[in-house]
């Protein structure tokens, strides 16, 4: 097995380990793992061209809830000449105007998928809550 098929295969186990549905990352047009193999082959070439590093983005959408929410999840890779290495540096999830992002190390992972949908779905529940608290009438000195 190539360095270049090892790297790619680690990638896409990462992806699966995070709980995301592989089928989904295969439907078009964001089959996550055309994807990733464009991405790394675009940036390898790029990268030993120039000599300097280069990153990309993949994304892909994932269904929650019965199909009720969205979730977009944007991956920044970067791959380094020096090391030819690919890291996996952020992930970006969103759900309608909730966002959360994650800045990855050397020795993390981001959140799984469903984790992910979990801290967005809090998120904007803490906005409704706080919407519905801060517009309810207030009763000033009178007693009901």
């Amino acid at each position: 097995m190539s360095h270049y098929d090892k790297m790619l295969g680690f990638h896409e186990w990462l992806l699966t380990k995070m709980d995301f549905d592989r089928d989904a990352m295969m439907q078009k047009p964001y089959n996550i793992f055309e994807q990733l193999d464009n991405g790394l082959t675009g940036s390898m070439r790029k990268a030993h061209a120039l000599n300097e590093s280069q990153s990309f983005l993949v994304r892909t959408t994932m269904d929650f809830n019965n199909k009720l929410d969205s979730v977009e999840f944007k991956f920044q890779y970067h791959y380094s000449p020096v090391t030819e290495e690919l890291q996996l540096k952020a992930m970006l999830a969103s759900m309608d105007t909730e966002k959360k992002i994650f800045i990855l190390g050397l020795n993390s992972s981001p959140p799984t998928a469903n984790a992910s949908y979990e801290m967005l779905d809090h998120q904007r529940k803490t906005k409704l809550a706080k919407k519905i608290i801060n517009e309810q009438p207030v009763n000033k000195g009178k007693r009901i």
